[in-house]
């Protein structure tokens, strides 16, 4: 299940004063297709530089899409499904760590690997 993200955007108003425009969970929540628990949550999108805080719109309330306007800008939080349930059992017996001597880090096998 993907988390809840609070976000809490600041803007300013027509008079010019900082206000708090949304103070709640972020709406623009998109799990990953074939990823059971992963997903993207977009708290905040721009499309111009430099950015006006005027108005009142939700900009994550957009389609997805993986890059920025040219100058624009994306502020999310990608949550991934964490490690398989048996990883651990995997690391320790399946996929041992292999100790490599100084000349194979190098690219160097010794003779008796290509006989």
């Amino acid at each position: 299940m993907l988390q809840k993200i609070r976000r809490v955007v600041t803007g300013h108003n027509a008079a010019g004063k900082a206000v708090i425009l949304f103070d709640d969970q972020a709406p623009n929540v998109n799990p990953l297709k074939g990823w059971p628990g992963a997903g993207v949550t977009e708290i905040w999108v721009t499309d111009e530089m430099p950015v006006s805080n005027l108005g009142s719109t939700d900009r994550s309330l957009r389609p997805m899409r993986h890059d920025p306007t040219p100058s624009g800008t994306i502020f999310r939080v990608v949550d991934s499904a964490g490690k398989r349930r048996d990883e651990d059992r995997y690391q320790r017996h399946v996929r041992p760590a292999r100790q490599h001597t100084s000349a194979e880090r190098r690219g160097f096998r010794q003779a008796s690997d290509h006989a």
